[in-house]
C-alpha cells in the first residue's frame, strides 16, 4: 500500500512538473526561463566589465608598455569577441584608436590588460600592435564597447591629477 501511494504521488508530480526537452525545469511556468539541473558553465556576450587603470607613461621612447587594464565584475563568463577598446584624447583633437578583442572567455574577478606593443601571456595576451602611445601623458578617456556597440564602461584620466 504504501508503494502504490509514493508511486502515485510521484506519477502526480510528474504531470504537474512543467519539464522542457533539454532536462531543466521552467521557472514560475515561464516559458524562457529555466533553472538548470546540472550546473554548467555559463558564458555571456555582454555583462559588467570595468576599466580600472590606464597607464599612460611608458617606460620607452614608442611607450609600448602602456596598457589598459579590464576587470571581470560579473558572477559570469564573458566572452569578448567584437568588443572594442577606443579613445578619445583632450590635449589633441579627437582621434578614435580602436582595438577589437579576439575570442577569449573574460572569467569572473579575472584582470587583463591591453598593451600599446608588447605581447604578455599572462595578462590575456591583447596587443594592440601600435608603433607609437596611444594614452597622452596629459589627459584622456578609454571606452569600453561590448560587441553590440553598447557602452560598458568609460574611464577618463588627467595625468598627475
Amino acid at each position: 500500500m504504501k508503494k502504490i501511494v509514493l508511486l502515485s504521488l510521484f506519477i502526480i508530480i510528474l504531470l504537474f512538473l512543467p519539464l522542457n526537452l533539454n532536462g531543466s525545469v521552467k521557472a514560475n511556468n515561464q516559458p524562457n526561463i529555466f533553472l538548470p539541473i546540472v550546473n554548467r558553465e555559463i558564458v555571456v556576450t555582454t555583462g559588467n566589465i570595468w576599466i580600472i587603470t590606464i597607464r599612460v607613461i611608458g617606460s620607452n621612447v614608442n611607450e609600448s608598455d602602456e596598457y589598459v587594464e579590464i576587470r571581470n565584475e560579473d558572477t559570469v563568463n564573458i566572452q569578448l569577441l567584437n568588443w572594442t577598446l577606443t579613445d578619445y584624447d583632450y590635449s589633441w583633437s579627437f582621434r578614435e584608436n580602436k582595438f577589437t578583442f579576439p575570442s577569449y572567455v573574460i572569467k569572473p574577478g579575472e584582470i587583463c590588460r591591453v598593451y600599446t606593443n608588447e605581447n604578455h601571456p599572462e595578462w590575456c595576451g591583447f596587443n594592440w600592435k601600435k608603433t607609437k602611445e596611444i594614452w597622452p601623458n596629459s589627459a584622456g578617456h578609454a571606452f569600453l564597447w561590448d560587441s553590440e556597440r553598447t557602452l560598458i564602461f568609460d574611464k577618463r584620466y588627467i595625468f598627475g591629477k
